[in-house]
């Protein structure tokens, strides 16, 4: 997600959503995999034979190793490879102990033939996903039948239930899709694409409920930041602005909130403090700035309104007062912080 969060949504959908979303579901099926076939081994006596055991622990080494896999930075063809040829050596191993035991259909057949289909449309396109459970499901017609399994209504249900679970993990897809595109667009309406902060409408839905409270907003202005643009480049201010941002958000409290009202000016919204507490913070704020320079930035200063929520009732009252606090640490002087 954090990688998700910071990316437009035309660059990143195709790949990065798709990746995320099958790492997500590969995920959840080889964990719910290593569990069932965990549980094997806790079943009655009677069914704990070279039939369960076998089987059940290779299975579950297999999804732990699919697990540890799915969890590196790198996912590729090489990765999906690996995972792939994973998968068929488990399938392999439940067809060569299914013909040793002459168990033509049995629970833990069926269930790791659907799960096998499941992970395969997780991370295989479509059409390679069809692909790979029909082959999944011949080999297991071909033991059934080998091993004395004939039940030909059984075997069509089987294929029944392999179809429906892939009709599943497509739409489970889709919808994971779905829910993640949400996601970033919902992230990017409520945050600023250039410093990550938020936007004056998502500080404005914070604001409203508290009006009266006893909280304190700070507006801060870059000084200077046209020198800085016209002397250094836009792009230099850019970098200018990330920087306060990141100072802003290392200093600030969790529940604090820090906004790109416009231009160079931020509000941060100080939750649960008085006056005097948030002048300090904002000092604080002030100081830091001042401290942390870099060295492809120019000096940075910046000026610091202050105005409480105690007693205001009107958002734009409380615009009116801050802003009247940053005005007067500009008219002396600038980096400074004044409280109207």
């Amino acid at each position: 997600h954090e990688r998700v969060k910071n990316l437009h949504l035309d660059t990143m959908e195709d790949e990065l959503l798709r990746e995320v979303t099958q790492r997500r579901m590969v995920a959840w099926l080889a964990g719910l995999a290593a569990v069932l076939h965990m549980l094997a081994f806790f079943a009655p006596s009677e069914y704990r034979q070279g039939l369960v055991r076998v089987p059940a622990g290779y299975g579950f080494l297999a999804t732990l190793l699919v697990l540890w896999l799915n969890g590196k930075p790198r996912w590729d063809r090489v990765m999906r490879g690996v995972i792939l040829s994973i998968v068929a050596a488990w399938l392999g191993m439940d067809l060569f102990q299914g013909m040793r035991l002459g168990r033509g259909v049995s629970t833990w057949m069926v269930l790791d033939t659907v799960l096998m289909s499941v992970m395969l449309f997780s991370f295989l396109p479509p059409r390679a996903a069809i692909l790979g459970s029909v082959v999944t499901y011949g080999c297991f017609l071909v033991m059934a039948w080998l091993a004395g399994g004939r039940n030909v209504l059984l075997l069509l249900y089987v294929g029944l239930l392999l179809a429906f679970a892939a009709y599943l993990a497509l739409h489970g897809q889709l919808v994971a899709r779905e829910r993640m595109r949400a996601d970033v667009l919902r992230w990017q309406v409520y945050h600023d694409g250039l410093t990550g902060a938020v936007t004056r409408q998502a500080l404005l839905e914070e604001l409203i409920p508290l009006m009266g409270g006893e909280h304190v907003v700070l507006m801060v202005d870059l000084d200077h930041f046209k020198t800085v643009n016209d002397s250094f480049g836009h792009l230099v201010g850019d970098e200018a602005l990330k920087h306060l941002t990141r100072v802003l958000k290392e200093r600030v409290r969790p529940g604090d909130v820090v906004c790109r009202w416009g231009g160079e000016e931020f509000v941060v919204l100080l939750r649960d403090v008085t006056l005097a507490q948030g002048l300090e913070l904002a000092e604080g704020l002030r100081r830091a700035v001042v401290q942390s320079p870099r060295a492809e930035l120019p000096a940075l200063t910046v000026s610091v309104g202050v105005a409480s929520l105690s007693g205001v009732r009107e958002v734009e009252a409380l615009i009116s007062q801050v802003d009247a606090g940053l005005y007067a640490a500009k008219a002396q002087g600038r980096n400074r912080v004044l409280v109207s």
